[in-house]
């Protein structure tokens, strides 16, 4: 264990504050963060998403040539606006990315996000199902809407329906396509293995009326923002089906510029779904007893210093 890369994972539920915490921690131990949200990932996806604004590359950069960086305030951030809005990117590409980036780079990573498939794989070393894949049945499948989609899988993996981001059209495609398929739950089939890091877990903890109102005041700073303006544009130039606009925000956005809700449901909508969203955040995270819930920087800071002794 002690000849381990130690790992250093900060999650936490949406808006709860992780983005910032990671970043002041990161610069204190002159590490990089590897970004550990799946929609995040997506170029022109940047006021629903609450990415960090980016900024220049600083001037020596050496360790991090050849390498897609995002700097934010001159710490390197990886997995951040790396695809287009219709490009796919599946768990097993975001599995194998973070571990190439560990691989190269010597500082101290810092895995941050609230993607809890995406940041289990590598705390667990997922071992993902290798199934056969019908691509037909899959084409099939996707010509469906995300609703048809949940309860068909509802139906046929119980479990794994438990568990998938159900706003992930592409996500609900492949597990329901793997369950009729292979005739097995995709969720039983991924394995745990022999952790590769020596990780630290924190979790940034608000209480429930705390996380209600920062969601609520971070809908209104991205309505305010040009969430509207950012969402139009995107739809210019990509399909609406893609994957990227099933992301919260993006999609409820989508029916208000269809005509279909009100500029005040469409905010409403917004809440709502966050709220629900980090609910099942947390509910993913009662697995992990060994996080430290922690409140504030000095904390998290005592911990990290005793870990990286």
């Amino acid at each position: 264990m002690t000849n381990q890369q130690k790992l250093i994972v900060i999650v936490g539920a949406t808006a709860s504050g992780k983005t910032s915490l990671a970043l002041a921690l990161a610069k204190k131990y002159q590490g990089y963060i590897i970004s550990a949200d799946s929609r995040q990932i997506y170029q022109g996806l940047d006021i629903g998403t609450a990415k960090p604004p980016r900024s220049p590359a600083p001037a020596e950069q050496k360790t991090f040539l050849n390498q897609q960086v995002y700097w934010v305030e001159n710490v390197p951030h990886f997995l951040i606006d790396i695809i287009t809005p219709d490009e796919e990117f599946t768990l097993a590409d975001y599995q194998r990315e973070v571990f190439a980036i560990i691989a190269k780079n010597k500082s101290q990573p810092w895995l941050v996000g609230g993607t809890g498939l995406y940041l289990s794989s590598i705390i667990d070393n997922y071992q993902l199902p290798q199934g056969k894949i019908n691509q037909e049945l899959k084409a099939k499948l996707a010509r469906m809407d995300s609703q048809q989609l949940r309860q068909q899988l509802k139906r046929f993996d119980p479990h794994t329906y438990e568990y998938i981001d159900k706003n992930n059209k592409r996500r609900l495609v492949r597990a329901l396509e793997y369950v009729i398929t292979n005739q097995q739950s995709f969720y039983e089939q991924i394995k745990k293995s022999l952790p590769r890091y020596q990780c630290l877990l924190l979790g940034l903890y608000q209480d429930k009326a705390q996380l209600d109102e920062l969601i609520k005041t971070r809908v209104e700073l991205m309505l305010s923002q040009g969430l509207i303006a950012e969402v139009a544009q995107l739809l210019k130039k990509y399909p609406p089906d893609r994957p990227a606009f099933d992301t919260i925000g993006y999609q409820e956005t989508k029916l208000y510029l269809q005509g279909q809700i009100t500029r005040a449901e469409l905010a409403e909508l917004i809440v709502t779904h966050t709220r629900q969203y980090a609910k099942r955040q947390l509910t993913w995270w009662k697995r992990y007893p060994q996080i430290n819930w922690i409140k504030d920087f000095q904390a998290a800071d005592e911990l990290i210093a005793n870990f990286l002794t």
